[in-house]
């Protein structure tokens, strides 16, 4: 802690950390109760900061974390880290994608603390935590995906009324197998729809999320991609959804023939400047 107590030495101080803990990692050795002690220590009083330029630091808190961090009184450790880290990106100061790494690392350890950090709030608080973990996925994060399908269905049923549209909003619905094949829905989304005590709300979130927040090339080809998905969700054991899924096609066809004609008359106006 005498390093990391001068000007600029908490970074060299986890970054010495870091370096001790891989050594542990690599000698297949667990660390020393005084070595997570320290590492307790210097998370406690870690402040989250915009860092300058490329740094390991987010990579080298994240292995303290992993390593520092798994008991109980770790684990009001991580609550607190996620705490600030949320109300820092709230305030603009610092930039979730920063510590992606701590993140993911304290979701892998402590998977119903922080979704208890993230949601137990008012829905104002609801809404900016789903930004949050929203905007960490345009940078190809996401802390939810290492958590176990039970674990989510577990701490939605806590709170069936909220928390299920909620995991809707946050969690891996939709993946590719592989690089070639198209979206497939994942287990969970289902059970999702299945269990929710509102299957209405958890589907609304499922439409939401259909809609692509980047892409290259012809977003009418991508919308079709998503149409296909959407034609593949089973929701012959809910019969209530059945208008609600019709009125999704409809919606998301029309979207796609506005898409595909604006493209057209586009390419058009784009090959005529060069006639």
């Amino acid at each position: 802690m005498t390093i990391a107590g001068k000007p600029n030495g908490m970074p060299v101080a986890v970054e010495i950390l870091s370096m001790r803990l891989r050594s542990d990692e690599a000698a297949e050795r667990p660390p020393l109760p005084e070595v997570i002690e320290l590492g307790r220590a210097l998370l406690t009083a870690y402040k989250f900061h915009r860092p300058d330029g490329r740094t390991r630091e987010d990579y080298d808190l994240g292995r303290i974390i992993r390593a520092c961090l798994r008991d109980e009184d770790g684990c009001r450790i991580a609550r607190r880290l996620c705490r600030v880290l949320v109300e820092k990106h709230a305030r603009h100061d610092v930039f979730a994608h920063h510590y992606g790494d701590a993140l993911s690392s304290l979701f892998r350890i402590h998977p119903t603390a922080m979704l208890d950090e993230l949601f137990s709030g008012d829905p104002k608080s609801h809404n900016e935590s789903i930004r949050l973990m929203r905007s960490l996925t345009q940078f190809r994060i996401d802390p939810i995906a290492t958590v176990p399908d039970n674990v989510i269905i577990g701490w939605c049923d806590r709170d069936p009324a909220i928390r299920y549209s909620i995991a809707a909003a946050v969690t891996v619905l939709f993946k590719r197998p592989s690089e070639q094949a198209p979206h497939e829905w994942t287990n969970l989304a289902g059970q999702l729809l299945a269990k929710a005590p509102d299957p209405e709300a958890v589907f609304e979130e499922l439409i939401c999320r259909l809609h692509p927040r980047g892409w290259s090339g012809s977003l009418a080809s991508k919308l079709e991609t998503r149409l296909h998905l959407l034609e593949q969700l089973d929701i012959a054991a809910i019969p209530r959804l059945q208008a609600r899924f019709a009125a999704a096609k409809t919606t998301l066809k029309t979207e796609i023939e506005k898409e595909r004609q604006r493209e057209i008359e586009e390419d058009r106006a784009r090959k005529g400047r060069f006639e």
